[in-house]
């Protein structure tokens, strides 16, 4: 099955959101400068979290354009892409290849980050989901609490920060991935789009 106007469309949307992230001052402090945290404590002092990450400015800005990848309104969200993929005229073996970064993707978004919080155990998916909802891009009813909850503790906020960096990072870099695949099905299609 060929591609659609429409899905040449997706795939053209997709790079350009992509390459706004990937000029974006988020990235440049994310992985140009790397996040960190140091936690410090002893028996004679409290806890102590102190980040080092991208500026409230740029994490903002970062957000806005995320938000094409993670809601499905624009139909751009990563979950969707796997099956315009599918449907592409890529090689067997490549098809392979992409449906297995996909696994890994997922199981990583899915797995937990080695933070619990109030009983339950914050995975990639969760922490990305509660700070975009809760408080960039909506103060979503359901998400807002937790971020309220999060922030009456300084060492929890600047850990809380610190892991949705460590995650958005990791989803940048698979759209960065994607935004490669989709190049390669354009490329193979230029002569048969260009009317």
């Amino acid at each position: 099955m060929s591609l659609s106007n429409d899905d040449l469309h997706r795939l053209r949307l997709f790079n350009e959101k992509a390459d706004k992230l990937l000029r974006s001052s988020f990235v440049e402090q994310i992985f140009a400068r790397q996040n960190s945290v140091t936690i410090t404590w002893s028996v004679d002092q409290p806890l102590s979290v102190e980040r080092i990450g991208a500026t409230e400015e740029a994490t903002d800005a970062f957000a806005l354009t995320l938000r094409f990848f993670v809601q499905d309104r624009d139909r751009i969200k990563l979950d969707g892409m796997l099956e315009l993929y599918l449907r592409s005229k890529l090689p067997a073996a490549r098809t392979e290849q992409i449906k297995q970064s996909f696994a890994n993707y997922f199981q990583w978004r899915d797995a937990p980050i080695g933070f619990t919080f109030r009983g339950v155990e914050l995975t990639n998916e969760k922490i990305i989901n509660t700070v975009l909802y809760g408080d960039l891009a909506h103060a979503n009813r359901k998400e807002y609490p937790l971020i309220e909850e999060w922030r009456q503790s300084k060492s929890v906020d600047q850990l809380t920060n610190h892991f949705f960096e460590g995650a958005v990072a990791g989803v940048a870099q698979f759209i960065f991935f994607c935004r490669s695949i989709n190049e390669e099905i354009l490329q193979s299609l230029e002569p048969e789009t260009m009317v």
